[in-house]
C-alpha cells in the first residue's frame, strides 16, 4: 500500500488514541491517487484539536490537482542514504533501482543529502518524549472518552491489567508501567523540556528543513521509513518499489517540508507511474 503522514495539523487527531504529540492520523491506499482523494476529504480544522485551527489557509479539498505523471521533470530529488544501514544489500538494490526510474522520469538526483534517523530502532522503550508525553496524552484521551468510569488514566490501565494478568498481559507492559511510573503526566520535567526542543531541532530546522536549502532541492528520498518527518511533524509518502528477499514488500519514502503535501504527492505519483513496481499480492 502507499501511506501518508501529513503535516500535524493538517488532519484533526480528535478520538485518536494518542502515542505523542507528533503522532496524527493519514490515509493508506492502494495507490498514490488514492491517498490524494483520502486526504481532500480528512483535511479539516476542528475546534477540539488546536494543531488544526491556524491550518485552513494551508490545506485543499482536492490534492488530486497534484497529480502529475510528467511531475518530475526537473524537480531536484534530495538523496538520503543516511540510515541505509538499516537495509540489507538486497534491499539497497531496489532502492538503487528505484532511483533509476526518478533519474529517467526526468528528476535530477541529488547525492549526500544524507541524515540518519534521530532515534536507534534499539532504544524505543527509551524514548523521553514518548514516555513523558504518552502519560499525559492518554489520561487526556480517557477524561474524554472512556465510556468506563474505573477506567479514567493510564494508572487505571496498568492496575486494571495486573489484575487480570492472564486475559491482559500476554505481551506485558513494561512500556505503560515505565511512563505511569517515570512521569507526572504535566509535562514540565527538564528533561522532555530539553529532549523535545533537541529532537525538534535536530529532525526538522536542522533535519529535513536544513537539507532541502542547502541542497537545492525540492523533496527528498530515502530507502524505507525515516523518523524524521514523524519527529518534526512534517509530511512523508512511502510508496511501494518493489519485492525483496523472502517475499517482503519494499517501499521507497518522499520528504518534505511542513505542508509540502503537494509536492509529495507529485514526486510520489510520477514515480508510481513511471516505474509500476507495485506487486499485487498474492
Amino acid at each position: 500500500v502507499v501511506g501518508l503522514k501529513p503535516t500535524v495539523g493538517l488532519v484533526s487527531r480528535s478520538g485518536i488514541i494518542p502515542i505523542n504529540s507528533q503522532d496524527t492520523a493519514g490515509p493508506m491506499g492502494r495507490t498514490v491517487e488514492d491517498c490524494a482523494i483520502a486526504l481532500g476529504a480528512m483535511a479539516a480544522e476542528d475546534e477540539e484539536d488546536p494543531a488544526t485551527w491556524a491550518t485552513r489557509s494551508l490545506s485543499c479539498t482536492d490534492y488530486t490537482a497534484y497529480l502529475k505523471r510528467d511531475g518530475l521533470q526537473g524537480m531536484r530529488v534530495g538523496v538520503n542514504r543516511g540510515h541505509s544501514h538499516f537495509y540489507s544489500p538486497a534491499q539497497l538494490k531496489l532502492f538503487d533501482k528505484a532511483l533509476e526510474y526518478l533519474r529517467k522520469a526526468g528528476a535530477q538526483l541529488v547525492e549526500g543529502c544524507d541524515l540518519d534517523n534521530i532515534y536507534d530502532r534499539r532504544t524505543f522503550p527509551n524514548r523521553a518524549v514518548m514516555v513523558y508525553e504518552f502519560k499525559a496524552m492518554m489520561n487526556a484521551h480517557l477524561a474524554r472518552y472512556s465510556g468506563l468510569p474505573q477506567i479514567r488514566t493510564l494508572h487505571d490501565i496498568v492496575t486494571y491489567n495486573n489484575d487480570h494478568p492472564h486475559t491482559a498481559l500476554r505481551y506485558g507492559q513494561d512500556i505503560l508501567e515505565q511512563c505511569d511510573r517515570t512521569t507526572s503526566a504535566t509535562l514540565t520535567e527538564s528533561e522532555y523540556l530539553l529532549e523535545k526542543g533537541r529532537i525538534l531541532h535536530a529532525a526538522g530546522r536542522d533535519g529535513i528543513d536544513r537539507l532541502l536549502a542547502e541542497n537545492h532541492v525540492d523533496v527528498l528520498v530515502c530507502p524505507g521509513p525515516s523518523d524524521l518527518a514523524p519527529i518534526s511533524g512534517y509530511p512523508i509518502i512511502n510508496v511501494p518499489a518493489g519485492v525483496g528477499e523472502g517475499g517482503v514488500a519494499f517501499g521507497i519514502s518522499f520528504l518534505a517540508g511542513a505542508f509540502c503535501e503537494g509536492k509529495l504527492l507529485t514526486a510520489a505519483y510520477a514515480f508510481e507511474q513511471a516505474s509500476g513496481l507495485r506487486v499485487v499480492p498474492q
